[in-house]
């Protein structure tokens, strides 16, 4: 094991050596929610964008659990800062930390004067940042003597709590890099972490979203031709910050560097650090990219390492006086890969820590990930705290599941919702009883039967539901849907009431309901698990592919398989238009259509974009866009397409409405969709419960938005109780009609 890496490993441990507390509740003030919010926008903002964080070497989780509990024994804003401080520290990294006031043990030192020579001739130049403004003639002044001299020390050593100052920028912006070299050096690159959207973290990304590593130059070293061309020698500490043409020296065999103490563990630069503020006076400052030589990797290589008790002056002075007596082993750094995420599903009541930790991820991927923050109506940045006191209070597991549900039903994007959610399982039930209820004029109504056992406990297709278990539906209805993630009304309507007759499996429910007759009866419905109704899995029955009459064909889109496109086209070939049916989800069919609706050229469908956040500052995230086009095969259908949707098409339904929009004229006739669209992608969090969120936008292909809009009909039909009971399917009678008049 490397020095530095036992280091980090021995700080984690020191620093956070506290076990996560016993599972018990733990009530959240005020102030201590706001304490753990800012902390975990700077957890997450490491994550993330920290080169040492997001390359899995450091146990990020670890970390967090010890500050939590750090932060909820701090009795004063000083010793959150401080709480808050230690676990930046485990980074190593002098450019990620919290600033503060300077101390007078630290950063008010200074050690000497700005500019000396030693015996030998050789000049030693300090840049104790805490000289403040006194640092800046002592530059000046240096980059005229360093031209002329063979041999010079820079001590770049600083305190902890010193001002944060980019020695890169001050050798640029004083000529002093000028003055170093007459021949010209190969600079380090600078790297950062890049994303494409999120990655999930549960199974595999099915819309191509990635993490990786970008690399870029860094400014070349400017040359002053009358420069001595001598040796140089960096004196750092852990805390220093390594200019890159220390780097561009060592590499040349130009440079030493002398390290007093370890060395920072990859530093330099303090390239693309950003900072989040903190209570009061304090801030943290987060390293967002760092540099690397090539063939040396990113870590800084001390030619020597002092002891504290030894003077790394003088030693740095006798290796240039002897420069071959160098001697360092360099080694690459291993290929970067982000650390898996834990889910913790050990229990489904996790330590508060861990609950805490909950909310930190899922708030963090929002914040850089999700495409449509700006639909949410709310302050992002203002929910943390809301979540830590939601989660962390969470007196048990129920508790805890309902508070990750409510959570992420506040994107309110009908994509968000949770599985293997044990808490929400045992508040709304895994079992339902054998019927699908849809809102129909404002009330739930029975639309579809498992089979003719359920009609012989005495319930019946248009029956109103009144009550559950006793329970109102009103009532019900607004206990669940705090709980359901929705895009648009007509979202929830369907999302409550898929869940409005849950309860355990094996038990009954106790439905009340109103039939044709106006009276009110109750009915006993044994609950199973949703597999067990395998009738129910469709909306429809019948033919999926069929003539309705001469010239009017239609399509179950809910059923039709990709392996019967072509065989539903060649039966319906004599329509003059085709209805395709898209209440409900398909089966991923819609480039299958376009084959045979779409121009072989091709034609936009929809505009896709996703985030490519670059750091913590939103003013540096950006798109990246492409067209998603529909392709024709050449047997191009040139009849009317006319398509039905409602509430329960959503995401691909609404894709594939899409698809049939450019492909050819296309009159929706119906009533709204969901309006979610765009691949999910998912966020593990503790107790093993797997939450969603759309991962990329879609728009109409001229940029009309669609996300909390839905697919609009442009013949508005909504079914009745009326007819529901007599049997009709008016949404299609509807269809027919216009297809028959175009009226």
């Amino acid at each position: 094991m490397r020095p530095i890496t036992r280091f980090v490993l021995l700080s984690i441990a020191g620093l956070f050596s506290s076990r996560p507390t016993a599972l018990r509740a733990q009530s959240v003030d005020t102030a201590l929610a706001r304490r753990l919010g800012e902390f975990g926008r700077v957890w997450g903002g490491a994550k993330y964008f920290h080169p040492r964080v997001a390359d899995g070497r450091i146990d990020w989780d670890s970390v967090a659990i010890g500050v939590i509990a750090r932060i909820r024994a701090a009795r004063t804003e000083s010793e959150f800062v401080e709480s808050v401080d230690a676990g930046l520290h485990t980074l190593h990294d002098p450019s990620t930390r919290v600033n503060r006031r300077l101390t007078e043990s630290g950063g008010t030192s200074v050690r000497t004067e700005a500019i000396r020579r030693l015996p030998d001739s050789t000049l030693v130049i300090d840049l104790n940042p805490a000289r403040g403004e006194a640092l800046l003639p002592a530059l000046s002044t240096a980059r005229e003597q360093v031209a002329r001299t063979p041999r010079v020390i820079f001590d770049l050593r600083r305190s902890y709590d010193a001002p944060t100052v980019s020695n890169s920028f001050l050798f640029s912006q004083f000529g002093i890099d000028a003055s170093l070299t007459a021949s010209p050096l190969a600079m380090p690159r600078q790297r950062q972490r890049t994303y494409s959207g999120f990655m999930p973290q549960i199974g595999v990304p099915n819309a191509g979203y990635w993490a990786g590593v970008l690399e870029r130059p860094v400014d070349r070293a400017p040359i002053q031709r009358k420069a001595a061309d001598g040796m140089i020698a960096f004196v750092i500490n852990e805390n220093s910050d390594v200019p890159s043409i220390a780097w561009a020296l060592q590499a040349a065999g130009r440079g030493i560097i002398v390290s007093h103490g370890p060395p920072p563990d990859g530093a330099g630069g303090m390239f693309g650090s950003r900072s989040l503020p903190l209570s009061g006076d304090g801030s943290a400052t987060i390293r967002m990219a760092e540099l690397m030589m090539p063939g040396r990797g990113a870590r800084v290589f001390a030619d020597d390492v002092v002891a504290m008790a030894d003077d790394p002056i003088a030693a740095a002075a006798a290796m240039l006086l002897a420069p071959s007596a160098a001697a360092r082993t360099v080694t690459i750094d291993p290929e970067s890969t982000m650390r898996p995420e834990r889910g913790y599903a050990e229990s489904s009541y996790p330590s508060f820590e861990l609950r805490v930790l909950a909310a930190f991820r899922w708030w963090t991927a929002i914040q850089y990930f999700y495409p449509y923050k700006s639909l949410i109506g709310e302050d992002w940045n203002r929910t943390l705290p809301a979540f830590v006191a939601s989660l962390g209070g969470a007196r048990d597991s129920v508790e805890y599941g309902l508070a990750v549900a409510e959570m992420v039903a506040r994107i309110r994007d009908s994509h968000g919702n949770t599985r293997n959610n044990r808490g929400l399982t045992a508040y709304v039930g895994a079992g339902r009883p054998g019927i699908r209820v849809r809102m129909i004029e404002g009330v739930p109504v029975v639309v579809q039967l498992a089979h003719d056992s359920i009609a012989a406990s005495g319930i019946a297709i248009g029956d109103v539901v009144l009550s559950v278990d006793g329970e109102d539906v009103k009532v019900r209805y607004a206990r669940l849907s705090r709980y359901v993630a929705s895009s648009t009304p007509q979202s929830l309507d369907a999302g409550v009431v898929s869940r409005l007759l849950g309860g355990a499996i094996g038990s009954d429910a106790l439905v009340a309901v109103r039939g044709q007759s106006g009276h009110t009866r109750e009915v006993r419905l044994p609950r199973r698990a949703q597999a067990d109704w395998p009738t129910l899995a469709a909306s429809r029955t019948g033919p999926v592919y069929r003539m309705l009459e001469t010239k009017i064909g239609y399509v179950d889109l809910e059923r039709l398989a990709p392996n019967a496109v072509d065989s539903a086209f060649t039966a319906l070939a004599g329509a003059t238009t085709i209805v395709f049916d898209m209440r409900g989800y398909p089966r991923g069919v819609f480039n299958q259509l376009g084959f045979h609706l779409a121009p072989i050229a091709g034609v936009p469908a929809a505009i896709i974009r996703r985030l490519t956040p670059a750091s913590i500052d939103a003013t540096e995230t950006a798109y990246s866009e492409f067209i998603h086009q529909a392709f024709g095969r050449g047997e191009r259908y040139s009849g009317h397409l006319v398509m039905l949707i409602d509430e329960r098409a959503v995401s691909q339904s609404e894709h594939t409405g899409l698809f049939l929009a450019a492909s050819g004229a296309t009159t929706f006739v119906g009533s709204p969709t969901a309006g979610a669209n765009g691949d999910i992608t998912s966020v593990l969090l503790p107790g093993g419960i797997e939450a969603y969120f759309t991962g990329q936008e879609v728009r109409w292909p001229d940029g009309r938005q669609l996300q909390r809009v839905g697919l609009q009909p442009h013949v508005r039909v909504l079914p009745t109780i009326k007819g529901t009971r007599s049997g009709k399917d008016e949404v299609l009678d509807r269809a027919v009609q216009f297809a028959r008049t175009g009226r």
